[in-house]
């Protein structure tokens, strides 16, 4: 494999990974908030 399309693929990889990594940490954060929301309804609920 040339040199250049290794670089490629490594670049490929490495922007795909932060793009899934930043997809997974607003999904987190967003499930955080949603569960923030849950217990305080719950509380007000009682």
């Amino acid at each position: 494999m040339s040199q250049k399309l290794e670089q490629m693929l490594i670049e490929g990889y490495q922007s795909m990974a932060e793009i899934n990594l930043s997809i997974a940490s607003e999904h987190y954060i967003l499930e955080c908030e949603v569960n923030d929301n849950h217990q305080t309804y719950t509380i007000d609920g009682e």
